[in-house]
């Protein structure tokens, strides 16, 4: 099964834009948050969908907030 969705969609640009506004490469941020780089890589593609215990452990490698990927309201206010 895919990551298709516009939901799953919507959270892998979050992270990749989180990501990219943090400085941090991806390798970086794969290395210190424990998910392998491929895995990251695919979940970032949007192929496959990223799991809740990720998204806490990229959010806490940006010093983020767990909810920041999920919040439609901060994405919206945002842009």
């Amino acid at each position: 099964m895919g990551g298709s969705t516009a939901w799953s969609q919507n959270i892998a640009a979050r992270v990749n834009t989180t990501i990219e506004d943090s400085g941090l490469s991806v390798r970086e941020v794969a290395d210190q948050s424990g998910i392998a780089r491929e895995t990251l890589r695919r979940r970032l593609a949007n192929l496959t969908p990223f799991t809740v215990d990720e998204l806490e452990a990229i959010a806490e490698v940006l010093d983020a907030d767990s909810d920041t990927f999920l919040n439609s309201d901060y994405w919206s206010q945002a842009s």
